[in-house]
């Protein structure tokens, strides 16, 4: 065709048609882009959905170690506020003794968000308000609790444990130990130990509780965003 209209001397309607022709191939081209963008969108909000969904459900598990957490160091303050000294029975030294040595355990609280986080999904959480309610629970809230039960598990290793193993040798003449612990017991690094446990366990179960409760609202939240 671009032929005979050339042989007819028609130059003005051969380039009329070939621009047609250009124009539509870059229309082709741009709705090929378009549609490729529109999948890659689409795939990216299943993606983030799957997320969500997996974040909640390590909320769920994170909730559920942070309470069983909670209620053993529960009873620890119980154990520490009950202890009578050495007038207590040798059971009684040895819960406290236990109560004392036990640190706070930690464990990884963020693995989805810090791979939302590296992929850079998290921009495309359409609320800006749950965006935010996020970061600040993971950046803030729960790295906040997760570095003090560090610092207290490096604590009890450093301090406490040795301090424990190198006045309470393990004797099978009871009556020795028992002299043992009651000396052991008496002494002011003890006092300062049992003491500075006991502040340390009052402020994580206050922490936690806050931790747990802000984790609550942040699974409502995910869970509302979900269901538009």
């Amino acid at each position: 065709m671009r032929q005979n209209v050339l042989s007819e001397g028609k130059t003005g309607k051969y380039l009329k048609y070939a621009i047609g022709e250009i124009l539509l191939v870059i229309i082709g081209i741009l709705l090929a882009l378009q549609i490729n963008n529109w999948n890659d969108q689409r795939i990216e909000r299943r993606q983030l959905h799957f997320s969500l969904y997996s974040m909640i459900e390590e909320l769920n598990q994170n909730i559920q170690f942070l309470e069983a957490e909670k209620v053993d160091k529960q009873k620890r303050l119980l154990t520490i506020e009950n202890f009578k000294g050495v007038t207590g029975s040798d059971q009684d030294h040895r819960y406290i003794v236990f109560a004392v040595s036990d640190e706070i355990k930690s464990k990884e609280f963020n693995t989805i968000y810090l791979s939302l986080k590296d992929e850079k999904k998290l921009r495309l959480i359409q609320s800006p308000e749950l965006r935010n309610q996020i970061t600040t629970f993971y950046e803030y809230e729960l790295a906040g609790i997760r570095e003090a039960n560090i610092w207290h598990e490096k604590f009890v290793g450093e301090n406490v444990d040795p301090y424990i193993l190198d006045n309470i040798p393990l004797f099978n003449d009871s009556e020795a130990k028992h002299e043992m612990v009651n000396d052991f017991i008496n002494q002011s690094k003890f006092k300062n130990i049992l003491a500075t446990q006991k502040v340390i366990y009052t402020g994580y179960v206050s922490s936690n509780e806050k931790v747990t409760q802000l984790a609550n609202d942040l699974k409502t939240s995910i869970s509302s965003h979900l269901s538009e």
